[in-house]
């Protein structure tokens, strides 16, 4: 910076005093301005210095998680019971066969699965032709309630995977069973 009487004010010359101007012909009011003026270019310069980076932009906020997917719904079973050494429904097993073909409509399933078991009485061999009679009978009645027939298909299984583990020859009604699954 350079005053009218073309000395230069700078940084070494801070340090000097007020003494080291005085050679000159300034007057009192000039030589507090420059004092002022040398004061003002070191406070700012040492601000500068010491400002630091300045702080980031603030971070826009994540957008939320996307909401976690719903479970896989369990397919939907339902368990039409029958009464010993028969395969004919009664009033109880309809109400679960038609609810189970009014499920599978509503839900535009393609496939429908019966297994037809019994309980442990009685030799395996009848207890297969047992089961068989009991799904045919469940698969007859989900196609009379609208379920398509190719849509269906049975298993037969006999006293193999008991509901409710029983010695042999037990009558377990809860083992009398057909299930009819996704």
């Amino acid at each position: 910076m350079t005053y009218a009487d073309d000395s230069l004010i700078s940084p070494a010359r801070v340090g000097a005093g007020v003494s080291d101007m005085e050679g000159t012909n300034m007057t009192e009011t000039t030589k507090v301005f420059r004092l002022s003026a040398v004061a003002a270019v070191i406070v700012l310069s040492l601000a500068a210095c010491n400002k630091g980076p300045s702080a980031p932009p603030p971070v826009a906020a994540a957008p939320p998680p996307a909401p976690a997917p719903a479970p896989a719904a369990q397919p939907q079973t339902f368990i039409v019971y029958f009464d010993f050494d028969k395969s004919d429904l009664t009033s109880a097993a309809a109400t679960v066969l038609q609810q189970a073909a009014d499920y599978f409509k509503a839900h535009g399933l393609m496939h429908v699965k019966v297994d037809g078991y019994t309980d442990l009485a009685g030799t395996q061999q009848y207890n297969v032709g047992l089961s068989k009679r009991r799904a045919d009978v469940v698969q007859a009645g989900l196609a009379k309630d609208g379920v398509p027939s190719n849509a269906i298909t049975e298993a037969w299984h006999g006293k193999q995977n008991p509901a409710v583990p029983t010695p042999d020859g037990v009558r377990e009604p809860r083992n009398r069973r057909v299930e009819i699954t996704e």
